[in-house]
């Protein structure tokens, strides 16, 4: 299983979607929002039809997964593993450090036997799912029966915090603030061990600029020494297959050629100041990702 792990608008979609092509993989999108949408239908899946009318995901779940009880249960112990401890260990007092792996422990629990249930039905080598949250991802790991592999999705804070305040209306400081909390989470439960997973850092910078090079050393990391057959170029893939993402929007899934390019509009569309301001709060993590931050320095 391989989970994504990293800021929204860095490029995870993409990423995944491609991902999805390869046989023997299956992308699901984000488990993490599946005790959300259950109820009422309230996003359908990637397929456009709701989750519980979903040929694929409608079978998985049946009634016992969408009992309001279970559904309660689920969301209760995404909120305790959402109050875990960060950046420094020596911080948690020894109770805490206990109450937070028995939170994850049954958190684990939960979404295992999701995977099992998705791993039966669709036959699949590799499960993609793009859940983001770092905390999810340490969790997973703990899973005896299911070998977890991490991948820490980066992107410059700069692009992220244009996109995100475009679409998601957030502004800059609030943006990069976001970005320095999920990704030092990520590097937290790097060290704390993943809970057991593998651990591997991909920019989106590095996978715009050679697709085809980048997908190739995911599939080295996770030891699936194959040809790749889906992609017609360096950089265009043939998007055929209808994954089934959860939490997703259908109409970001188009089939057909997708050629992949470099989106560098932020170095462009920002200000200045707004460029200077998202550096001035995230410039450690830019220099530890090899990001330049050289107007930083002069500023």
């Amino acid at each position: 299983m391989l989970v994504i792990a990293g800021c929204g608008r860095s490029g995870n979609t993409l990423l995944t979607t491609v991902l999805g092509q390869i046989d023997g993989f299956l992308s699901i999108g984000e488990l993490t929002r599946l005790w959300d949408v259950i109820p009422e239908n309230r996003r359908p899946c990637s397929c456009a039809r709701p989750l519980s009318e979903c040929p694929f995901w409608g079978p998985i779940l049946g009634s016992d997964l969408q009992d309001p009880r279970t559904v309660q249960e689920a969301a209760a112990a995404g909120r305790r593993l959402r109050q875990e401890p960060l950046l420094r260990r020596r911080w948690i007092r020894a109770g805490d450090r206990q109450t937070f792996e028995e939170a994850a422990d049954r958190y684990a629990t939960i979404f295992g036997d999701v995977y099992r249930r998705v791993r039966s039905s669709a036959g699949c080598g590799v499960i993609v799912d793009n859940s983001k949250r770092p905390v999810h991802a340490y969790a997973v790991g703990r899973l005896r029966d299911c070998e977890t592999c991490v991948l820490h999705l980066v992107r410059d804070s700069r692009a992220v915090a244009l996109s995100t305040e475009r679409h998601e209306g957030r502004g800059m400081a609030s943006s990069a603030r976001y970005w320095m909390a999920v990704n030092l989470k990520a590097e937290y439960f790097r060290r704390a061990g993943q809970g057991g997973a593998r651990y591997m850092r991909v920019r989106y910078e590095d996978f715009v600029a050679e697709p085809r090079a980048t997908v190739e050393r995911i599939l080295r990391f996770l030891g699936e020494g194959r040809a790749l057959d889906l992609f017609a170029d360096d950089r265009t893939v043939s998007v055929g297959r209808s994954n089934h993402h959860v939490g997703a929007y259908p109409d970001r899934f188009p089939t057909g050629p997708l050629n992949i390019l470099p989106d560098n509009k932020w170095s462009t569309a920002m200000s200045r100041r707004d460029r200077l301001s998202v550096m001035a709060l995230t410039w450690p993590l830019l220099l530890r990702y090899g990001y330049p931050t050289a107007s930083l320095r002069a500023w």
